[in-house]
């Protein structure tokens, strides 16, 4: 399914973390070709955090979670894919995070596409 419009705005909640590494960089270059520069993606996913109790903790519960999912629907992929990374090589950077309490596994985050054109 080709996407046919530009777009200027992109959202995506508790989504992204089903893909393979591999399936995700291939969903964000569909997308990304049908945004406009300077378009501003909101994406909101899980996360494991930087340090202390609170990896072992997020860690531990995200496992978890993949593991139901996996034996509920069968999802293929059993960790959180590099986001930052893959969004990168496809012009998006982040404009800012904020985690939806100190330390926590869950994490907003906007990115907007540069517009190579004025680089």
């Amino acid at each position: 399914m080709e996407l046919s419009r530009e777009y200027d705005l992109i959202v995506s909640h508790f989504f992204l973390d089903c893909f393979t590494p591999g399936d995700l960089d291939a969903l964000v270059t569909r997308i990304a070709a049908a945004a406009r520069p300077g378009a501003r993606w909101i994406l909101s996913e899980f996360r494991v955090p930087d340090r202390g109790i609170p990896r072992i903790a997020g860690g531990v519960l995200i496992q978890i979670m993949y593991w139901f999912f996996r034996v509920a629907t069968g999802l293929k992929t059993s960790r959180v894919p590099e986001y930052r990374t893959i969004f990168r090589a496809h012009g998006f950077r982040c404009l800012g995070q904020r985690p939806a309490w100190e330390d926590s596994w869950l994490r907003s985050c906007g990115r907007r596409r540069i517009d190579e054109t004025r680089l």
